[in-house]
C-alpha cells in the first residue's frame, strides 16, 4: 500500500500524568507536523521495579 505522504515526521509525545505505587496514569498524543493524529490516555498496573540507566 503506498502512501502520498512519504516523508512527513510523525512524532509522539508522552507524559506520566501520575504514578502511584503501583498504578501509573499515562497520556500520549501523536503528530503529523501540526496536526494531531491521535490523543491517547492509559492506565497501567506496575508488577514490579525495573533499574534502568540513562
Amino acid at each position: 500500500m503506498a502512501s502520498k505522504n512519504m516523508g512527513i515526521e510523525i512524532v509522539a509525545r508522552g507524559r506520566v500524568v501520575e504514578a502511584g505505587r503501583k498504578m501509573i496514569f499515562a497520556e500520549s498524543r501523536i503528530y503529523a507536523g501540526e496536526k494531531l493524529l491521535a490523543d491517547t490516555r492509559g492506565t497501567f498496573y506496575k508488577m514490579s521495579d525495573i533499574n534502568i540507566k540513562e
